[in-house]
This record gives structure tokens, C-alpha cells and sequence, in this order.
């Protein structure tokens, strides 16, 4: 089957040229984009500390701060108040928007 679709039938696994270039050539652009993103963090934590520093344990925690707005808002329904609950305890400032 190798040799019909024109790779060597004694290569384990073969990886083309142009496969190769474009999947580095993505991997440079993430990077780039990356240490854009960083950048723009580090001025926004000089900016804003304590909202940095809530970001950064949310992401940490794999919780988007619109995912925590979420969050608050479906605490306001009676099924998910316990489960809000606990979030509460491990996001303490979001406690006081369950309360509203």
C-alpha cells in the first residue's frame, strides 16, 4: 500500500518535506502569538494586579474569567447552588456573586 501511494515501503513512518515545513512554520507563528500574548499580560499585571493575579489562578485552574461570569449567573438557579457552592470555596470572590 506504501509503495501505491508513492512512499518508501521500507520506511516505518515518513513524514513529507512540505508536511514537515508547514507544521514548523505553524508552531514559530504559535509562538510568536504566544510571547505577543504574554506581553500584552505582563503590562495588563502592571496595570491591574489583583485582577492579574485573579486571572492568573483562574487560568491556572482552567476556568476562563467568562466561564467564572457564567458561573455566578447559573448559581442563581436553585439546582446548581450547591454545586456553586463549592466553587465559592475554592474561588472565594466569586462567593458574593452567588449571594446577589
Amino acid at each position: 500500500m506504501k509503495t501505491t501511494m508513492g512512499f518508501d515501503d521500507k520506511a516505518f513512518f515518513v513524514v513529507p518535506d512540505d508536511v514537515g515545513h508547514a507544521f514548523r512554520a505553524a508552531g514559530a507563528a504559535g509562538s510568536a502569538k504566544h510571547a505577543g500574548w504574554k506581553a500584552v499580560m505582563a503590562g495588563y499585571a502592571l496595570k491591574y494586579p489583583e485582577l492579574a493575579a485573579e486571572f492568573d489562578r483562574c487560568d491556572a485552574a482552567n476556568e476562563p474569567t467568562k466561564k467564572k461570569q457564567t458561573l455566578a449567573q447559573s448559581a442563581k438557579h436553585a439546582g446548581w447552588k450547591a454545586v456553586m457552592a463549592g466553587y465559592a470555596l475554592k474561588y472565594p470572590e466569586l462567593a458574593a456573586e452567588f449571594e446577589r
